[in-house]
C-alpha cells in the first residue's frame, strides 16, 4: 500500500490472509509463490523478506532486487533475484541457501523461470541469457524478429523457446502472443504480472491496477 504496509488476499474468498501494518516496511514489490504458500516482499532499502503466508511470519531476510517476471520457480522450490545490476542468484526457498550465481556483463531487467523450471532467463530484450538449472551453465540461443512487437528466442537448431516483449517480459504461450506482443506499456506502469494458464495480465503503478484477458483480446 502507499503507506508501505502489506496485505495479501485470497482471490477466491477475498479474505485477508496476511497483513503487516508496519509503516517502516516500505514495501515496493510483492510476489506470491505458485503454491500460494510463500511471499517475497521488497522494500526501498534493497531488503527482501520471505514470508510464510500460512502463519504470517518472516522466514528470513536477504538483500536483492526482484525484476520483471515471477521470481519463483513453478514448483515453488527456488527463487531468483538480482544481487546487483548484472548478477542473478538462485536460492532455496525453504532455507534461503544460495544455489547458483549467474554473471553477465549487461544490466539485468528481467528474470523468469521457463520450461517448468528447467531453465532461467535473465538479461533484457537487447541481450538475453538462458541458463540450465541442472548444470548451472549458459545455453546458446539465437533470435528472430516476428514483426509483432516481440523477439523470438530460439535454440541452436532454430527451434522456438520463448518470446520477450519490448518491455522485457518473457513468456511461452503462443495463444496470447498477439495481445502480449502488441501490448503498449503505460507511463504510470511500474509492475506487471502474467498468468499463462488463464491468459490474464495485471499491471499497476501508484494507486492504479488493471487486469486484461489477452486470450479474449487476441481471438
Amino acid at each position: 500500500l502507499r503507506d508501505g504496509s502489506m496485505r495479501v488476499f485470497d482471490t477466491e474468498t477475498n479474505e485477508l490472509v496476511l497483513s503487516n501494518q508496519s509503516r517502516n516496511l516500505n514495501t515496493t514489490r510483492l510476489a506470491i509463490s505458485p503454491d500460494s504458500r510463500f511471499a517475497i516482499s521488497q522494500n526501498m532499502n534493497g531488503e527482501l523478506k520471505v514470508w510464510d503466508i500460512y502463519n504470517g511470519k518472516i522466514l528470513y531476510t536477504l538483500r536483492g532486487e526482484m525484476k520483471i517476471g515471477n521470481p519463483f520457480s513453478p514448483d515453488s522450490k527456488f527463487f531468483a533475484v538480482a544481487s546487483d545490476s548484472s548478477t542473478v542468484k538462485i536460492f532455496n526457498l525453504s532455507d534461503g541457501m544460495e544455489v547458483y550465481t549467474f554473471y553477465s556483463q549487461q544490466k539485468t531487467t528481467t528474470i523468469q523461470f521457463i520450461n517448468r523450471g528447467a531453465h532461467l532467463v535473465t538479461g533484457s530484450e537487447q541481450v538475453i541469457h538462458l541458463w540450465s538449472i541442472v548444470s548451472g551453465q549458459e545455453l546458446q540461443t539465437s533470435r528472430s524478429f516476428g514483426g509483432n512487437g516481440c523477439t523470438n528466442i530460439n535454440d541452436q537448431k532454430d527451434n522456438f523457446i520463448f518470446y520477450i516483449t519490448k518491455f522485457n517480459y518473457v513468456f511461452q504461450n503462443s495463444v496470447i502472443s498477439p495481445g502480449m506482443c502488441a501490448f503498449e506499456p503505460l507511463s504510470w506502469m511500474n509492475s506487471i504480472a502474467f498468468s499463462e494458464s488463464s491468459g490474464h495480465v495485471a499491471y499497476g503503478g501508484g494507486s492504479k491496477l488493471a487486469i486484461v484477458n489477452l486470450k479474449s483480446s487476441s481471438e
